[in-house]
């Protein structure tokens, strides 16, 4: 467990500041109004297909800072627990680069990780549904959505 939370200190310490801003359309609320709607912990449910999984996928946008300024994100995947930075911009939002444990697990599990972490890197909006469901809009290609419930 000391391990476990070394790693996850140690890649918070890591994580670059840098990414690039995605432009982003016009959510259902603004961001401005409900940023602090967003913080908290989230549930991944699905993507935008309906398609489910059978792992307790979470992510908490924590209204806390990191040295930088930016704001910080962590949860846990399939196996692995990951950390990062973002920022919010009017209606635009910039994840930083993603760390990640470094946790074996079952080949199907790590490829559910793989494209779970990667459409996190392609997000480039969030629109609050209500104050309980969140989707991440994903840029193009995909053009994906994936939907979070608040967690209890």
């Amino acid at each position: 467990m000391r391990k476990l939370m070394g790693l996850l200190i140690v890649s918070t310490l890591l994580v670059s500041c840098q990414s690039d801003v995605v432009e982003s359309e016009d959510s259902k609320f603004s961001l401005a109004s409900s940023t602090n709607d967003m913080f908290g912990k989230w549930n991944f449910k699905t993507y935008a297909d309906g398609k489910g999984h059978k792992y307790d996928v979470t992510l908490e946008l924590k209204d806390e800072r990191a040295s930088g300024g930016e704001l910080l994100m962590s949860g846990r995947s399939s196996i692995n627990f990951y950390t990062a930075v973002f920022k919010f911009e009017n209606d635009k939002i910039k994840i930083g680069p993603i760390g990640l444990t470094k946790i074996a697990g079952p080949p199907d599990a790590l490829e559910f990780e793989l494209n779970y972490i990667e459409n996190l890197r392609l997000v480039e909006k969030v629109e609050l549904k209500d104050k309980n469901t969140m989707l991440l809009h994903l840029s193009a290609p995909s053009k994906e959505v994936m939907t979070f419930t608040r967690s209890n």
